[in-house]
C-alpha cells in the first residue's frame, strides 16, 4: 500500500507566489490527506516555502532549506546532532 505522497520540486518552486502551483500543492495536500497519506514536499528551499506548506498542513518537506546533500557521514552527524538537541530542549 502506499502510504507518503510525494510533490515534485517543480510544482513548489514557485510558491507562494505564482498561485497555478501554489493551488496545485493546496490541492495535492488534500488529496494526499484525504487518501491517508503522508505528504511530501520536495525542492524546499526557501522559508516562505516551507511556512507556505506549513499554513496548508503539508506533513514535511526536503530540500536544501534544510540541508544540501551529505555524504552518509555528515548525515548520521546532522541527525544525531539534531536528535540531542531535540532532547534537551
Amino acid at each position: 500500500p502506499v502510504q507518503d505522497m510525494k510533490i515534485a520540486r517543480s510544482c513548489i518552486n514557485g510558491m507562494p507566489h505564482d498561485r497555478t502551483d501554489s493551488a496545485i500543492v493546496r490541492a495535492l495536500v488534500v488529496l494526499g490527506h484525504s487518501l491517508g497519506m503522508r505528504v511530501v514536499a520536495e525542492g524546499v528551499e526557501r522559508d516562505e516555502q516551507r511556512l507556505a506548506l506549513a499554513a496548508i498542513d503539508c506533513d514535511c518537506f526536503q530540500g536544501f532549506f534544510c540541508s544540501p546533500a551529505l555524504p552518509s557521514a555528515a548525515f548520521l552527524e546532522l541527525v544525531a546532532r539534531r536528535e540531542s538537541t531535540t532532547a534537551a530542549g
